[in-house]
């Protein structure tokens, strides 16, 4: 589903910003240390929860703002409909939403927002990864297939137990 608005509030240098991307194709340009990175980080916290830059949510907030906000508008081209997501993290901890009702699992965010990160290293990972190259699998598994995700939570909670066992 193409993200077609995107309000991001206390994420790192954005205290606040609107913003309206094209459902086809957006260019980021500005000079360094403008927030084009920061720009797509927030759209990764938006989509699966967490940044590609760090495992450290804090850091990613705005030091003058309490808490971080990233909500969004994505829209299905095939029913014309439009759905509301969001991610907020406050001192309470992380709330997703989904149409205004709260999700317990980050990953439904990831259904309706879906995307995956490429940078200049991924080339290096995927080579040298078997971890990274299933990940890339299950990714693509994930909105290809509407029933892997059960199954993959089924199959992680079995290696867990099966390793607890051992």
């Amino acid at each position: 589903m193409p993200l077609i608005a995107l309000e991001i509030q206390n994420v790192r240098i954005y205290k606040h910003a609107r913003l309206s991307p094209d459902p086809h194709l957006n260019l980021i340009v500005g000079s360094n240390a403008s927030g084009k990175t920061t720009l797509l980080e927030a759209i990764h916290l938006l989509s699966v929860g967490r940044s590609f830059r760090t495992s450290q949510i804090e850091q990613i907030q705005n030091r003058t703002g309490s808490g971080l906000s990233v909500q969004g508008q994505a829209s299905d081209p095939g029913t014309k409909s439009c759905t509301h997501i969001g991610l907020v993290h406050t001192e309470q901890g992380r709330r997703a939403t989904v149409n205004g009702l709260v999700q317990n699992q980050m990953s439904t965010l990831a259904q309706y927002l879906p995307l995956q990160v490429i940078s200049p290293d991924t080339h290096y990972e995927f080579r040298n990864s078997a971890r990274h190259r299933r990940g890339v699998l299950d990714w693509g598994l994930f909105h290809v297939e509407p029933d892997f995700l059960g199954l993959w939570n089924r199959y992680q909670r079995i290696v867990q137990q099966r390793n607890a066992a051992l």
